[in-house]
């Protein structure tokens, strides 16, 4: 199924998000406080990956509503759309279609054509369960179990991972048993160093009580010696397929209760113990591993729900998870929140989802352009405008060229023609290299947006026609 975007209600400081599009990447941009959490947080609890997750009327109910939170039960709080594939319906139809009644002897009437395209409509309210409805079939054509079964077995889990960072220090096995005892099970409930030691044993097909207790015979310890060497060796590949600046081994070592995680850099051939590296490697660690579990190590049939993924990365880090949503997107929808603008991708505004706050409440802007200073800051920034450009670029006429060799060929010319006698550029002419061709929309779409005087120069061949393809579209 494909999500098509969701709305919220009713939740924290959102009174009504409206109606918010989804991509299969969309982020989410906007200073801290103006609600981006509660959007996810909301949309999280419709079909989460962890079973109980729900509303707290005493504690998600506007604060500025109060006085309605005694008769809220029942209110609408989030409510997402999902489009059914032409597989997908004809695998529903044969699951729960109602069979026309035929006498014996008759022949049955022809099957009544499958609609072209099918909606799902999922809703969830304080103090009930999530709902559903079909869209599209004729009325009461489907039976209405066997739709909910195939319903609840086949829409995407939504994944919400907003704890990334593990200080790689040693575990004691035997008391993350207990903590998980104590905590009747829920995983959630324990910390996020527990959460990811736990996810690591999953991964591994390893089971906590029975890991122990290889530990107490010398034949539950050898075969436990093959446990941690697969577990190892599964972690540093799906690692791998997250991390492409270094090739990294990971090495599981168990000695009685104790876990320890090495990493070892195949460059130096030396395992060291996970706690040693730096913050930004151990965010990327817990990620990907978390990222593998939710999605059953399959990279698919999931939405996930990042919040501000890489912030602990370096700015090529950045660029590289960008690489990495777009390769997962393929089989993944991908929401993410940030603030960063190296995590705003130039070649795709129409991604960019803008989290404002107005009279204290979460507001949600389609587009690269806000009323709001914060918000822009990160968009001017990932453009490379500094606050004076912006204001000097306003009052000029501005040319966005693919990079800075066009601009430097323009200049050059144009000072050759200046210099003949000829007309060249005007003075009142910014050259604004896009950094490629791919990023030209991104560029366009802002100046639109600002009311500037500009155009787009392209080049004719393949990258510039596909840039000048989305701009038509974008505009």
């Amino acid at each position: 199924m494909k999500f098509e975007g969701f709305q919220v209600t009713n939740f924290r400081n959102i009174i009504d998000s409206g109606w918010i599009p989804a991509n299969q990447i969309t982020a989410f941009v906007g200073q801290n406080e103006a609600g981006k959490s509660n959007l996810f947080e909301a949309l999280y609890c419709l079909n989460p990956i962890i079973a109980d997750a729900t509303y707290n009327l005493d504690e998600d109910w506007p604060v500025d509503k109060w006085e309605g939170r005694k008769d809220a039960n029942g209110t609408l709080v989030c409510r997402a759309q999902f489009l059914l594939s032409a597989d997908e319906i004809a695998d529903l139809a044969n699951s729960a279609l109602m069979k026309p009644e035929v006498a014996e002897g008759e022949t049955p009437p022809p099957a009544a054509p499958l609609p072209k395209e099918t909606r799902v409509v999922i809703w969830k309210s304080y103090g009930y369960k999530t709902q559903f409805k079909v869209h599209d079939f004729p009325a009461n054509a489907l039976e209405e179990d066997a739709a909910q079964d195939w319903i609840w077995e086949n829409l995407p889990k939504f994944v919400y991972i907003h704890d990334y960072e593990m200080s790689g220090a040693q575990i004691e096995l035997d008391q993350l048993k207990q903590r998980l005892a104590q905590a009747g099970g829920h995983r959630h409930r324990l910390s996020n160093e527990d959460q990811t030691i736990l996810i690591i044993l999953d991964l591994a097909n390893i089971d906590l009580g029975d890991f122990l207790e290889k530990g107490d015979t010398s034949e539950g310890r050898t075969i436990r010696s093959f446990d941690k060497r697969s577990a190892s060796k599964y972690l540093t590949s799906q690692f791998a397929s997250l991390w492409r600046q270094k090739e990294v081994e990971f090495h599981i070592e168990i000695d009685g209760p104790t876990l320890n995680i090495f990493a070892e850099d195949k460059a130096v051939g030396m395992p060291v113990r996970l706690h040693r590296r730096s913050t930004g490697f151990r965010w990327y660690v817990s990620f990907a591993w978390k990222f593998t579990h939710a999605t059953g190590g399959e990279f698919k049939d999931c939405v996930l729900l990042l919040e501000e993924p890489g912030v602990h990365l370096h700015f090529t880090g950045q660029r590289d998870l960008l690489t990495v949503f777009e390769r997962l997107s393929e089989h993944n929808t991908i929401l993410y929140t940030t603030h960063l603008a190296s995590m705003v991708d130039l070649a795709h505004p129409e991604r960019v989802r803008i989290i404002e706050s107005r009279d204290n409440h979460l507001a949600v802007t389609q587009g690269i352009v806000s009323s709001q200073r914060e918000p822009m800051a990160v968009i001017e920034q990932s453009l490379g405008l500094t606050g004076d450009q912006s204001g000097l670029l306003s009052n000029r006429q501005v040319l966005i060229v693919e990079g800075g060799d066009d601009a430097v060929i323009l200049h050059k010319l144009s000072g050759l023609l200046k210099a003949a006698g000829k007309e060249g550029l005007s003075d009142r002419v910014y050259l604004w290299p896009a950094h490629g061709a791919s990023k030209t929309p991104m560029y366009a779409g802002f100046a639109i947006g600002q009311g500037w005087d500009a155009g787009v120069l392209l080049d004719s061949d393949e990258a510039g026609n596909k840039a000048n393809s989305a701009l038509t579209k974008s505009v």
